[in-house]
This record gives C-alpha cells, structure tokens and sequence, in this order.
C-alpha cells in the first residue's frame, strides 16, 4: 500500500480510470481517499458482518494453526458458570461445511471469538515473518536495558539486514530509532554516527519512492482522461528511466512501466518488465515471503500476456513459477494464498491446454476445478465462469457436447452478470446453442441464436469480428469456429 492509494485486484473488463482495459488482464487500481474519509465507512454493509467474519477467520485457519489455538486456549478466560462457551462456539463453525447453514451468532460472543483468534495468530510469529521481526526488535530493546549491549547490538543488525532485504524501510527507521534512543553517552557517538547515516539513506530511499507514486498518480489520472499521448510523455520521466538499486522502488518502478504500457497497448514491453519483476521477487526469498500476493498477480499476469500473444513456453513457466512457489518461500504459505496458488494455475493450465489443442489433459483436471469452485469462497467471480468456460469448451472439442452443457448453463443463468466479462458470457451463450445444435436440439438452439441477434444487451459484441463468424458458423450448424476468450 502506497500513501494515499488503496490497492486491490480488479475484475477483468471494468471499466478503469474511464477507459475499458483488456480482458486478460489482472490489475491493481487505485482511489485516491482523502484523508478525512473513514476506510471503514467505505466497505458496503453485510448482513450478519460479525458471523460471516468468524466463518472466514476460521476456515483461514491452517490445521497448525488451528492446533495452536486449541493448545493456548487455557490461557482465555470465561464465565466460570458457563464454562469455555468459546471453544464450544468455535468447534461448532470448525466443523460445518460449505452447504451448511451458518448458525446465529450473538455478537457479543463473535466478536470476543475473533479477537482469542487473531491473538492466538499474533502469538504465532513465525508464521508471519513481519510479526516475528517486531517482536525480536521488543526483545533486543529488553536486552539492552538489562546490560547485555552486545547480544542486544547483534540482534539489531540481524534484524537491520532483514529488514532491508525485505523492502521494509519503515519497520527499518523503528530499528535506527530505537537503537538511537538507547545511546546514552559521548563513548558512542561513532555508533551514533553509523545510525545516523542508515537514518538519512533510508529518508533518501522512501523520499525517492514517495517520489514514484507521484508519478504513479499523473500516469493513472492520465489514463483515466484517455490522455495516452500525455502519459507517454510521462513514459519518459528519468525517475521511470533508470533502474533503481533499492528492490522495493525498483519493483514499483517496474510495475508502474508495465500498467502503463499495458494501457497503451504495447503488450510486448509489459510482458519484458513483468519477466523481470518475477526475477527481483524470486531472488529474494524473505521479500517474496512478505508480498506473496502481489508476485502472484504478476506470475499469472505474465501468463495471461503469454496466452493472448500465443506464447507457449511462457504460459508454461508461469504454472511452473506457481506451482513451485511454496518450495521459494522462506515460511509458511498461508491459507488465503494457497487458494490463489490453486485458482491461477488451474486457470493457466485450461488456457494452455486448449493452446496446445490437448483438450483430453483437461479431463484429469475437473475434479480439481469442481473442488476449488466448491471450496475457495474467495474466487474472484469473473475466474468462476473463465473456469467453467475452458472446462466446457475443452468439452465441446472432444466430443462432449451433453457434458458441456451444465458447465455453459451454469455461466447463462447467473443472475449478477454485472460482475462477468460480457465476452465470457456471450461466448458461453453461443457455444450452448452450437451444443444444441450438435445434438439435434435445433428447438432450443434456433431462439438462442435469434436472442443473441436481437438483444441488446449481446449488441457490442454482435460488431466484433470474432463473434460476427461465429454466427456465421452456426447458421450452418458446424461445430468449429474460434471460441477462445
């Protein structure tokens, strides 16, 4: 997170910054929130907020995790008359599955459930290496103040050099700073001196990254007003220009220069700095521990990139980059990521599957896609129906027109296809109607078809060339044509 700018990851094909982004891509966005604005009051309300919240938590739980809790539980307190009415409430969530009902929760009782278990999850530093960091620089603090200066100076540097390895400059100046408080006499001015300097090194280094989301932020504004001429003008700035030896400012300096080029269409240079943002990640394990999630959206990025340009060895070393992340990793990898891990490379492999024309390998991978649609209550709801789509499609292309079908359903009936890319969906509602037609259902194919040449809801896409053959492939009833997204 940059000063002043939220990041998240956006659905494909919204419109961003006023203008209509390609469909493959996934990408951070931004609003600009003034100061005064409360974060909270931004999140739209849910109806019991509290229980879905205490579900969640706990279905992030890994079975370490959950293990650890359950092991420290005797250090919470409750109403002796009502026993442990905690654990009781939180085995009962524990144990219930994704069709069962949540049950009513008071809130009172959620909310103290919540606040034992990211407890028992802070306790659990080693498991979150920033946790860890901050609880040793606590411990150095203690040792120094009890005499023992030179164990507390080696922790210091110890976690020094962590910290700067891990693009932590922040957490870096509480290091400088505390050191600095405990100096006490004229005996240490040259340790003073060493600590000032670090002190203005750093300034210097988040100074020149300030400077970054500036530029960030013209590029960006740039874009939204369909400015693109000024935005390569902005392109040239000697900041964007010249790399960077600080790896945090030199990955936000990458990947302002692929965003930006990726909007301005130049495919080829987006997918040169997202090879080399993956190498700065890769390279730095502790860093890529801290920022797992955004080295996933630039590996499944580059692997989109690969699949619109064709390019089938990097589509390949995109689901290898994935699958090989948790063995990179200098700690645990945590629930929520590990989800991710599964989503995008089930997704790269469909995509690279249907490149290579090898449909059949898509078989073996169903029942993964059905598990992940079933179990990641996090999936992004435009990857649900690409999921469903390449699944069905790979279908279709051996012959399986009856079980393509409730794949393809599954894609027309959803009700909020305002959050669905509407080339995903409209190519799911022709290719039902070509499944008809292959299996002699010409009643129900022939109203699809005219559907679609009627509704206006199908009439941007009814201009697109692809779409344009692919009627004219179904007017003939022949099972070809290009159906790739």
């Amino acid at each position: 997170m940059t000063h002043g700018i939220v990041f998240w990851y956006a659905a494909k094909y919204r419109c961003i910054f006023g203008k209509t982004m390609p469909d493959f891509y996934a990408f951070p966005r931004i609003q600009l929130i003034k100061p005064e604005v409360c974060l909270l009051c931004m999140l739209q309300p849910m109806k019991k907020q509290l229980t879905s919240d205490l579900v969640q938590l706990i279905r992030s739980l890994t079975t370490a995790e959950k293990r650890s809790f359950s092991l420290a539980s005797t250090r919470y307190h409750a109403d002796p008359a009502k026993g442990k009415n905690y654990l009781g409430l939180y085995k009962q969530i524990d144990a219930l599955t994704e069709n069962d009902p949540i049950p009513k929760v008071q809130e009172d009782r959620a909310d103290y459930l919540i606040e034992l278990l990211t407890e028992s999850l802070a306790h659990q530093r080693r498991h979150a290496i920033e946790l860890e960091l901050r609880h040793q620089l606590v411990v150095a603090g203690i040792l120094y103040r009890r005499g023992l200066e030179k164990r507390a100076i080696r922790l210091y540097e110890k976690l020094y050099a962590q910290a700067r390895e891990a693009g932590l400059h922040e957490f870096s100046l509480d290091i400088v700073s505390s050191q600095m408080q405990l100096i006490t006499t004229v005996d240490q001015v040259d340790m003073l001196a060493v600590l000032i300097g670090r002190k203005n090194e750093l300034l210097d280094i988040l100074a020149k990254y300030r400077k970054l989301d500036d530029v960030l932020i013209r590029i960006f504004q740039a874009l939204r007003s369909n400015q693109n001429a000024n935005a390569r003008k902005l392109l040239r700035l000697p900041i964007l220009n010249k790399q960077l030896a600080d790896r945090r400012s030199e990955i936000q300096r990458l990947y302002l220069l692929a965003h930006t080029n990726l909007s301005l269409e130049q495919l080829d240079a987006c997918e040169k700095y997202h090879t080399r943002l993956i190498q700065l990640f890769e390279e730095s394990p502790l860093y890529l521990s801290l920022r797992t999630h955004t080295y996933l959206i630039v590996v499944l990025n580059n692997g989109l990139l690969a699949y619109q340009t064709n390019n089938l060895q990097m589509v390949q070393q995109a689901i290898e980059s994935l699958q090989k992340l948790p063995q990179r990793l200098s700690g645990l990898v945590v629930t929520i990521d590990q989800d991710r891990i599964i989503r995008y490379t089930l997704d790269l492999q469909l995509r690279y599957a249907l490149l290579v024309k090898k449909p059949e390998t898509v078989l073996k991978l169903i029942p993964e896609v059905k598990n992940c649609l079933l179990n990641d209550s996090k999936i992004e709801p435009y990857r649900i129906n690409y999921l469903r789509y390449f699944v069905a499609l790979s279908l279709v292309q051996l012959k399986r027109h009856r079980e393509a079908l409730p794949w393809l359903q599954s894609i027309v009936d959803e009700k909020r296809k305002g959050y669905y890319n509407q080339k995903t969906y409209g190519l799911a509602y022709l290719l039902r109607a070509s499944c008809h037609f292959q299996l002699g259902n010409d009643d129900l194919a022939e109203p699809m078809l005219r559907s679609f040449r009627r509704t206006i809801f199908f009439e941007p896409l009814r201009k697109q060339p692809q779409f344009q053959e692919l009627l004219k492939q179904l007017a003939t009833q022949k099972d070809g044509g290009n159906w790739l997204l």
